[in-house]
């Protein structure tokens, strides 16, 4: 995953008599969205504040430089210092399919595990700064999305929970995809301003159960519509050896 460009943000002094709002969305041109957030004005007339800049694909634009527009009172202001900054916090929730079907244990429950727990090992989580949580859907008496690991800022609670999770199959199909529409709600909770914290969802499943094809192909196409309107990166996993 790459956690540097998920992360970058600016951070910017402008030595001017500058008064911002609270935390923005900015839209710019050639279709870049600047968030504006942790303004800061306590040693006026120097005011800080840090920016994360995206652009239509979602992707973090890393090369400002000098070049971020910043305006007093409708003009250009010069004297401005910008100076990138990978402090920025990651909001992750995977969102596991426990259908029927899943068969975690065709590829074995600890390959399916790195799934998860690779965030954590390879030091791409930083604990106290970013947030993590796990959703699952299941069917054994009914329908529905559970948390399987509630939302933490330690890296080490997402070992322990997988180290002991075993992907237990569902006694009847799952509307797979609705998992993934409840954690783009819940990722509304993690990183309430969207797209000024970076967010993404890990989709593990082997196939999606129910709807059929058809009708599950638009209904993934609406939620990655509904995630890209949030700012929200969908990742998908699929477990599947048997080439279906």
């Amino acid at each position: 995953m790459p956690t540097r460009l998920l992360r970058l943000a600016f951070a910017a002094l402008l030595l001017a008599g500058m008064v911002m709002s609270p935390p923005r969305q900015v839209s710019a041109q050639a279709g870049q969205t600047y968030f504006i957030t942790n303004v800061d004005d306590s040693q006026f007339p120097n005011v800080t504040f840090q920016v994360r800049v995206v652009d239509l694909n979602n992707d973090v634009v890393g090369s400002l430089g000098q070049n971020l527009p910043v305006y007093e009172n409708g003009e250009p202001a010069s004297d401005v210092r910008v100076t990138p900054s990978e402090t920025g916090p990651l909001n992750i929730i995977f969102a596991v399919d426990l259908g029927r079907n899943n068969r975690f244990n065709s590829v074995g429950v600890q390959n399916a595990r790195l799934a998860l727990t690779t965030l954590v090992t390879n030091n791409y989580f930083r604990d106290e700064l970013d947030q993590l949580e796990v959703m699952g859907r299941q069917n054994t008496t009914s329908d529905q999305t559970i948390v399987l690991w509630p939302a933490t800022s330690q890296g080490q609670d997402l070992i322990n929970f997988a180290n002991g999770f075993t992907f237990p199959r569902s006694s009847a199909n799952t509307k797979g995809l609705l998992v993934v529409e409840d954690a783009i709600t819940e990722m509304l909770d993690l990183a309430p301003i969207p797209g000024a914290e970076a967010a993404a969802i890990v989709f593990l499943s082997r196939y999606i159960e129910d709807p059929s094809g058809t009708t599950a192909n638009a209904a993934a196409a609406g939620l990655g519509q509904s995630a890209r309107e949030h700012f929200i990166d969908v990742y998908s996993i699929q477990f599947d050896t048997s080439g279906t």
